[in-house]
């Protein structure tokens, strides 16, 4: 199973359950039992989950507490929230 790609510009966009942010990371390894090794913009390795997602090696993935939620269009850059998108009217 995978997740949807991420298209979309990151803005207004909260997680449901917590209002947090996703962070995107860059995918170095792709280990067993649907994990990955990645690394934060801030130089910090550290392993997920990518279940939900299909990632390879050099992907940027959207993780959150852990999990990750979607795979970035190479495209985009910088912090995003996840979730529904609420647009001012």
């Amino acid at each position: 199973m995978s997740g949807p790609d991420c298209t979309g510009d990151g803005v207004g966009e909260v997680c449901i359950t917590c209002s947090d942010l996703a962070v995107p990371v860059l995918v170095l390894e792709v280990r067993p039992d649907d994990l990955a090794l990645v690394r934060t913009a801030a130089g910090v390795d550290e392993e997920v989950s990518v279940a939900l997602v299909e990632a390879g090696v050099g992907d940027t993935v959207l993780v959150h507490a852990g999990e990750a939620l979607a795979r970035m269009d190479p495209a985009q850059t910088g912090p995003a929230r996840v979730g529904p998108t609420t647009e001012p009217e």
